[in-house]
């Protein structure tokens, strides 16, 4: 099985640079990885300076993510989380999981939950119109 974590870096034994925090410094944004990489979890923390304003901050991170998923793609990773794919990675679903992936993920929510009651807006959006 294939895997790559964007951030594991020099920090974890790889010996090469820490992607994850060159990109981030490239935004003005700190990185700090953590986790327990003994199976493959790492969670990059990106940390919001007292200087950055919020616009600031919302577009440094999302220029950050945009770079490190895509190289991530590249490189033959998934997009994934821990405990789920949650908000913050819903913007950049699709462009790993596809167009025919996404359709599927609505027509089983839909037929688990036909009311979108339960957990509103997680993993898939569902437009109502």
């Amino acid at each position: 099985m294939k895997h790559f974590i964007v951030n594991i870096g020099c920090e974890y034994g790889s010996g090469g640079p820490d992607i994850g925090k060159l990109v981030a410094d490239s935004h003005g944004i700190r990185v700090e990885p953590c986790g327990h990489c003994g199976d493959g979890n790492i969670h990059t923390e990106l940390l919001r300076g007292p200087e950055m304003s919020d616009e600031e901050w919302k577009k440094a991170t999302h220029e950050s993510l945009t770079q490190l998923y895509a190289l991530s793609k590249k490189l033959g990773g998934q997009l994934s989380g821990e405990h789920g794919i949650g908000n913050g990675r819903l913007d950049f679903l699709e462009e790993f999981a596809g167009e025919r992936m996404i359709q599927l993920y609505k027509s089983i929510k839909r037929a688990f939950d036909d009311k979108l009651i339960l957990n509103p807006g997680k993993m898939i959006k569902i437009d109502e119109n």
